[in-house]
C-alpha cells in the first residue's frame, strides 16, 4: 500500500514549482514563474527536479555541482534551462499524513482531489496527533489550503483508540461543508 501512497502523492496537481536557471554573478538562480521569486538553485539540492531537454521533461535528482542525474542520463544545468522542481510538504503534514491509515489516507487525499485541492495547496497544519505520547489518542487537528480559487479549512477529529475513527470537517471559503468520515475496526487476531 506504500506505493499507493507515494503513487497518489506524486500525481497530485501544482506538486512543483516551476521556472528557469539562470547563471548570475557565479551563481545559480532558480526563477519560479508563477510567483515572479528567485532562490539559489543550490537550495533544492538533493530534490526531485525535471529538466527540459529535446521537448521532453527528464526526471532526475539535482546534485552539488548543479547536474541533474536519473535513470535517463545526467544533464548538465545551462544558462536560461526551463526546470520544475517538486515541492515539499509541511513536516507536520507528512507527520499527519503518515499517521492515518491506508484507506483513510486515500480517502482524504481523493476527496481533497475532486473539490479542486491538492496536498500541495497546504499552507497550514496544526498537527496534534503528532504531540500526543499515550496510546489511546483523540483531538483535532487543523489544516488549511490554498489552491488560487478558493480557501479551504480542514478540521480532522480523530479518536485512536479500540476504533479508529478519523472525521474530516471540510469548510470551503464560499460556505460549502461537507463531511467525511472513516471508521476502522479493531484488528481480531
Amino acid at each position: 500500500m506504500q506505493q499507493e501512497r507515494q503513487k497518489l502523492i506524486e500525481q497530485q496537481p501544482r506538486a512543483f514549482k516551476e521556472g528557469n536557471a539562470e547563471w548570475i554573478n557565479g551563481e545559480w538562480i532558480f526563477f519560479d514563474m508563477e510567483t515572479d521569486e528567485a532562490y539559489p538553485l543550490d537550495m533544492f539540492e538533493s530534490r526531485e527536479v525535471h529538466i527540459l531537454r529535446q521537448n521532453t521533461w527528464k526526471k532526475g535528482i539535482l546534485t552539488s555541482n548543479m547536474f541533474v542525474q536519473g535513470e535517463q542520463g545526467t544533464f548538465r544545468i545551462c544558462h536560461n534551462d526551463w526546470l520544475k522542481i517538486r515541492k515539499s510538504l509541511l513536516y507536520s503534514f507528512e507527520l499527519l499524513l503518515e499517521e492515518l491509515d491506508d484507506e483513510t489516507f486515500s480517502r482524504f487525499v481523493k476527496e481533497l482531489n475532486e473539490y479542486g485541492f491538492s496536498l500541495y495547496d497546504l499552507i497550514y497544519c496544526h498537527n496534534y496527533l503528532s504531540l500526543q505520547t499515550k496510546e489511546n489518542k483523540q483531538g483535532v487537528n487543523m489544516m488549511i489550503f490554498d489552491n488560487g480559487e478558493k480557501i479551504l479549512a480542514v478540521q480532522h477529529h480523530f479518536t485512536y483508540e479500540k476504533i479508529m475513527k478519523d472525521r474530516f470537517e471540510f469548510t470551503f471559503n464560499t460556505g460549502e461543508r461537507f463531511l467525511l468520515e472513516t471508521l476502522i475496526p479493531p484488528y481480531s487476531y
